[in-house]
């Protein structure tokens, strides 16, 4: 089965139920950090890096709304690609 798109997006997001999001939210915050800086600094990917790292940092945002506003201007500002600036808000 191929999820493509909106589907897929929806799918993912499911993943990040808020209880799962508070036990792990010290590593979503590494691994916003460390994809940031990959999509600011590093080499192209082929995958959608920065949505993925948008739908992490919504998904903290009702937990640490001030880490999550300070997440996502530094996304938009790494040239996430469109669907995540979406997701953003931006």
């Amino acid at each position: 089965m191929s999820l493509r798109g909106t589907r897929r997006d929806v799918w993912v997001s499911s993943l990040l139920r808020t209880d799962l999001v508070a036990a792990s939210v010290d590593d979503i915050r590494g691994t916003v950090d460390r994809g940031v800086d990959v999509l600011a600094h590093g080499p192209r990917i082929s995958f959608d890096l920065g949505l993925q790292l948008a739908l992490m940092v919504r998904a903290v945002q009702p937990l640490d709304a001030e880490w999550a506003r300070d997440a996502a201007e530094r996304l938009a500002s790494s040239r996430p690609g469109e669907r995540a600036l979406r997701e953003l808000g931006a």
